[in-house]
C-alpha cells in the first residue's frame, strides 16, 4: 500500500518572490481583519514563523516516532501519513527514506490568497539545502481561533516547478472543491484523472498531463514488479489507485493556472 501525494501543476522560482508587508500580526488577529480588504491572508514574517515552528514540530515527532508531537501543526492526510510510517519503523520494516519529507524553515516562495472566509488554504515551497528536494507544503486553518495545520508535504520531482508569486498577490485565489470555477476541472476531478493517469499512459486522462519523471519512475517500476511477479509464477499483479477526495486543495495562480494538492494511494 503506498500513498502518493500529489502536486499538480508546479513550478519553481529562481529566487525568492516577497512583496512589502506591515507588522507581524497574530494568526487569529489577521483572521479578524476586514473581509472586503483584498490584501494577503498571511504577510511574509508570519509565513515565516509558522513555517518554522511547522519544521521543528516535524523534526521533533521524526526524532521520537511519536505522532502526538505533531498535531499541534499536523493534521489530516499529512499526520496520517507519518503516524503509519512511525508505526512501520517500529516494527522494522524496511521503507524508502523519502517516504515523508523532512520540512525546512527556509520559505522558497508561497502561494498565499486574499480569500477571507474559511478554511484557509497556502502553499509554501521550503528547501533545506540545494541537495535536497523543495518540499510542497499545503496548510489549512479551519477557523479564526485555530492554527494553520499541514495537510500535505509533497517533495518536488526533477523537472517540477512553482510559480514565482510574491506574497500579497491580489490575483492568488482559493478554489472551492465540487466545480470546475476557476479551472477546467474541479480539484478533485483532477485527482481522480491524475490517478488514471498514473494507472494507464495510454488512457484519454494521461494526455492532459504534462510529461512527469515521478510518473515514469511508478510506472516503470510497476512494470518490472509485474513482469517478474507473474514471471515467476506468484500469481497475478494489479494495482490500483484510490483517491481521498476530501484531501484536495486547490489555490488559483495570477496567470490563470490552478494548483491542487491531494492524496492518492496505491494498493498492490
Amino acid at each position: 500500500l503506498i500513498a502518493v501525494g500529489a502536486a499538480l501543476g508546479l513550478a519553481l522560482p529562481s529566487q525568492v518572490a516577497w512583496a512589502d508587508t506591515s507588522a507581524e500580526k497574530s494568526e487569529e488577529a489577521t483572521a479578524k481583519a476586514e473581509e472586503e480588504e483584498a490584501y494577503s491572508i498571511l504577510v511574509t514574517t508570519q509565513l515565516e514563523r509558522i513555517m518554522s515552528d511547522v519544521s521543528d514540530v516535524a523534526a521533533e515527532g521524526d526524532k521520537k516516532r511519536d505522532a502526538k508531537k505533531l498535531e499541534s501543526r499536523f493534521e489530516a492526510d499529512a499526520l496520517n501519513l507519518r503516524q503509519d510510517l512511525y508505526s512501520a519503523l517500529k516494527k522494522k520494516v524496511k521503507l524508502n527514506d523519502n517516504l515523508v519529507p523532512p520540512i525546512s524553515k527556509k520559505v522558497v516562495t508561497a502561494a498565499v490568497p486574499v480569500d477571507r472566509g474559511f478554511p484557509r488554504t497556502v502553499m509554501a515551497v521550503t528547501t533545506g539545502s540545494n541537495k535536497d528536494l523543495p518540499v510542497i507544503v499545503t496548510l489549512k486553518q479551519a477557523n479564526a481561533r485555530s492554527q494553520y495545520k499541514v495537510v500535505s508535504a509533497v517533495p518536488m520531482v526533477e523537472g517540477a516547478t512553482f510559480p514565482g508569486i510574491a506574497v500579497g498577490d491580489p490575483e492568488v485565489r482559493a478554489v472551492s472543491g465540487g466545480g470546475k470555477k476557476g479551472g477546467p476541472m474541479s480539484p478533485e476531478d483532477a485527482l481522480k484523472q491524475f490517478s488514471s493517469a498514473l494507472g494507464d499512459a495510454k488512457s484519454g486522462a494521461a494526455k492532459k498531463f504534462a510529461k512527469s519523471p515521478m510518473v515514469d519512475q511508478l510506472r516503470k517500476a510497476n512494470s518490472e514488479t509485474k513482469k517478474s511477479y507473474e514471471g515467476d509464477g506468484k500469481g497475478k499483479f494489479t494495482t490500483d489507485y484510490k483517491v481521498n477526495a476530501k484531501s484536495a486543495n486547490a489555490l488559483k495562480m495570477p496567470d490563470g493556472s490552478v494548483m491542487v494538492s491531494g492524496l492518492v494511494t496505491e494498493t498492490m
